[in-house]
């Protein structure tokens, strides 16, 4: 009360050395005390409790996507899975590079044709983080390709390798961004984000009841 978050907030600069990028130029990332109160109870829930997940459920516009992302950072999460809408992968990119920067993230979009061999090469790359952009469609259509060849080879873990590389990582952490769409654990889409193997979930939504408390439980 009374305190003025311009004036208040925490301000992190980033020196994004790529001269011909679009995020060329040094940023300034702003956190401001409802983000650093987000993070701190994050970090307390999935670092010293140990818990595994944590919900961000603050209004449209107000930064769950940057928050969640230092979030990441913080925690010092080196692998991550991001299951957000197709609209806003160019979005999730920028902000990536902009709170942790270009020498220590690299970030790939999983969708497409290629996908799977491209995704095997950008895990063998080494750096600090990597974040794996994709959707929940894409996740689904990996897992009923699984399911479809199941039958012709018992062997599950050449199966992940080769058709739906998702699932045969284990993620360090996985963010699901517009989280209310798991309501329904009977949907594709539900089964297709829970069975990814992951140590951490971190979800993000403006709205995580709509008709019932088991919303949020779900």
């Amino acid at each position: 009360k009374g305190c003025d978050p311009i004036q208040s907030s925490r301000n992190i600069w980033i020196d994004l050395s790529n001269p011909t990028s679009h995020l060329s130029l040094k940023r300034m990332v702003t956190l401001y005390p409802h983000q650093e109160v987000a993070i701190d109870k994050g970090l307390d829930t999935l670092q010293v409790k140990d818990k595994d997940g944590f919900s961000i459920n603050d209004d449209m516009g107000l930064g769950k996507t940057i928050t969640s992302i230092e979030l990441v950072k913080r925690l010092e999460s080196g692998l991550n899975l991001c299951v957000v809408p197709k609209a806003v992968i160019g979005h999730w990119e920028k902000e990536i590079y902009k709170v942790i920067g270009r020498e220590d993230a690299r970030v790939f979009y999983y969708g497409g044709t290629s996908r799977t061999e491209a995704l095997c090469k950008f895990l063998a790359k080494e750096t600090k983080y990597k974040f794996v952009l994709t959707t929940s469609a894409t996740l689904v259509s990996d897992l009923n390709k699984l399911w479809r060849v199941y039958d012709l080879c018992k062997d599950i873990g050449a199966l992940r390798s080769k058709f739906a590389p998702c699932y045969s990582v284990v993620w360090n952490t996985m963010i699901v961004d517009e989280s209310h769409t798991l309501r329904n654990p009977t949907t594709q889409i539900f089964q297709g984000v829970a069975n990814v193997n992951r140590i951490k979930t971190i979800l993000l939504t403006g709205t995580p009841f709509n008709n019932t408390s088991m919303d949020m439980a779900t």
